[in-house]
């Protein structure tokens, strides 16, 4: 257990092994946690040295964000500069301050597996510049802001859980390209933005209670386009099927489900192929994961690909 004094940083520049158990995980929390006056700073993993790090089973709150030497950090949990890492079984929650819980700049091949983060203070993930990031069966609860926010970077999310963001479920901006896959979006302002010359594909997702599903559009005019995402295999259900896109995006749905019809005037959003419009997910044929994207590789398999939509229980 590591209890931490206010604005204290903790700062890795050689490669770490953090191996906690689920019996004993390792801890990293605020010295008195009766005192809501004060935040400890960021844990950093920095540099090339901590190529290949391991931290599994880590319980890590009451973070912040920091400054060290010239570096602004702006997480409780920072990885700069580095790749080949493994982010295990951990659990982030209660970040003050400072934007993000987890924050990645300038990273490589970086695996966050089974990560929950709660009440994430702004962002709860935010991916920057970087390439091969591998976010899997992970959850992402009531951030105030964006669970996921990409910029310039390469991202898988499979197997995802996504619930009442402040904002966006997943953004996906500034010349961005994500697949999702198998991933559950419920109850957040926007399910899934993408934006600014930046690409998405959407596989076996279920939408749930988002004011909008889907909006598409572009926000940064140097980038010179707005978002386009393609969505196949998934499920839409809700009091308003709100899916939004300007005149610079686009938005494709195609052999999915949909609880009810709704009116879309949009030319640049394409409902076609295999639509269903009375909740019936059921669909005709599998799709070759392997085929799309080599990303895919590395997903979980669905165990009922027959039917449109993520593979939770909770649908």
């Amino acid at each position: 257990k590591f209890l931490i004094n206010s604005g204290i940083n903790i700062v890795f520049l050689n490669s770490v092994n953090a191996l906690g158990t689920k019996k004993n995980p390792i801890i990293f929390k605020k010295l008195n946690d009766n005192n809501l006056d004060y935040n400890w700073g960021s844990i950093i993993i920095q540099g090339p040295k901590t190529k290949k790090s391991k931290f599994y089973n880590m319980i890590i709150s009451g973070g912040s964000g920091g400054q060290v030497d010239q570096f602004v950090y702006s997480s409780m949990l920072s990885l700069h500069n580095t790749e080949d890492i493994v982010l295990k079984d951990i659990i982030l929650s209660h970040n003050k301050n400072y934007d993000d819980a987890l924050h990645l700049v300038y990273c490589k091949n970086i695996l966050l597996e089974n990560i929950t983060i709660e009440d994430a203070f702004s962002d709860a993930l935010d991916i920057d510049i970087s390439n091969e990031i591998y976010v899997k069966n992970s959850k992402f609860l009531r951030p105030k802001n964006d669970s996921i926010d990409l910029m310039e970077s390469n991202v898988l999310i499979d197997s995802t859980e996504i619930y009442d963001s402040g904002d966006k479920g997943i953004s996906i901006g500034e010349n961005s390209n994500a697949i999702i896959h198998n991933t559950y979006l419920n109850n957040n302002k926007i399910g899934i933005a993408i934006k600014d010359n930046s690409v998405g594909e959407v596989l076996y997702t279920d939408f749930k209670d988002n004011i909008t599903h889907i909006g598409s559009y572009q926000k940064n005019y140097k980038y010179g386009n707005g978002g386009k995402i393609s969505v196949i295999k998934s499920n839409f259900d809700s009091k308003e099927n709100k899916v939004e896109s300007d005149s610079k995006s686009n938005i494709v749905i195609k052999d999915s489900t949909f609880n009810k019809k709704f009116n879309s005037i949009n030319p640049n959003i394409d409902i076609f192929q295999k639509i269903n419009f009375d909740g019936n997910r059921s669909t005709e044929d599998n799709l070759d994961l392997s085929a799309i994207n080599n990303m895919l590789n590395f997903v979980d398999v669905v165990k009922k690909k027959k039917l449109r939509g993520s593979d939770f229980t909770n649908n």
